[in-house]
């Protein structure tokens, strides 16, 4: 397509077809120019068409839907052979009903694909223009089930142990720097050199957006004292009766997420803070 697009392949495109292809250098893209075939040369009527054309889409389901789907599109092969050649030979026809066929595999129609080559060509110009901008907010976006494979995707080392000298998106070199309590960020951000990502501590399973509130807005003082912190409470309110009560902030599930992920290693080894904290002085 892109020779063609350039002038650097030559091709010719059959005169009944000329008004279908001639948009598309005579390669057969959108799932529309079959529609025109069928309807404009082949004599199907609009039911036929519409029938024909959800056929050649292929979907990500069972083996024995695969199988029927490529015996609906094979049962109008007679019809659509029989109408093209009352505009060209018997061989030309079939060699546009088999190109027809094998585009089964990756039909699209002009609309979706419309919208996704600007979706691509927008990525691409962010990508290699604002490469940390786009990487930190496609880490912002995942789910937590997600995002093990898009770090990897990347190219980004990943483990529970970061390695902070490794250029982890390797083609930019920006390096994921690992979580840190102190730094407080929820999110993945930017570091201040605009180099960096910073882990963010929302992404860390166990983490949720509440605790991440409450450790914020009621342990933020505490983040350098680690007897503090551990033993800090607040206030909470229950929902339903009203009733307050103590509560340790620092419970158990988060507290066991911040050391795993690394966010607490500015205390010491992770072995023995998880033995503090079980056995307090």
């Amino acid at each position: 397509y892109a020779k063609r697009l350039n002038g650097e392949s030559q091709y010719e495109i059959l005169e009944p077809l000329k008004d279908i292809f001639s948009d598309t250098f005579g390669i057969l893209v959108f799932q529309e120019q079959v529609s025109r075939i069928c309807s404009e040369l082949a004599g199907f009527d609009n039911v036929e068409v519409n029938v024909f054309r959800k056929a050649l889409v292929k979907y990500e389901k069972s083996e024995e839907h695969e199988k029927k789907r490529k015996a609906k599109v094979a049962s109008f092969a007679d019809k659509l052979i029989n109408g093209l050649k009352n505009h060209m030979t018997e061989e030309q026809a079939t060699e546009i009903w088999k190109y027809i066929e094998s585009f089964c595999g990756y039909a699209f129609n002009y609309s979706h694909s419309y919208l996704y080559s600007i979706l691509s060509h927008r990525q691409f110009y962010q990508k290699y223009y604002y490469p940390v901008e786009f990487y930190c907010a496609t880490l912002n976006v995942e789910s937590l089930d997600t995002l093990p494979t898009v770090i990897k995707n990347m190219m980004i080392y990943s483990s529970r142990k970061f390695d902070e000298n490794k250029n982890i998106i390797k083609e930019f070199s920006i390096k994921l720097i690992r979580p840190n309590l102190r730094r407080l960020n929820y999110n993945f951000e930017i570091s201040e050199n605009k180099e960096e990502i910073y882990y963010g501590l929302g992404k860390i399973k166990y983490i949720s957006s509440d605790s991440f509130d409450i450790l914020k807005k009621h342990a933020s003082q505490e983040i350098d004292d680690f007897d503090k912190l551990v033993t800090k409470k607040y206030v909470k309110i229950n929902n339903d009766s009203g009733k307050e009560t103590n509560s340790r902030i620092m419970n158990k599930s988060l507290f066991q997420a911040l050391v795993y992920s690394g966010s607490l290693d500015y205390f010491g080894e992770r072995n023995s803070l998880i033995e503090k904290y079980n056995n307090p002085c």
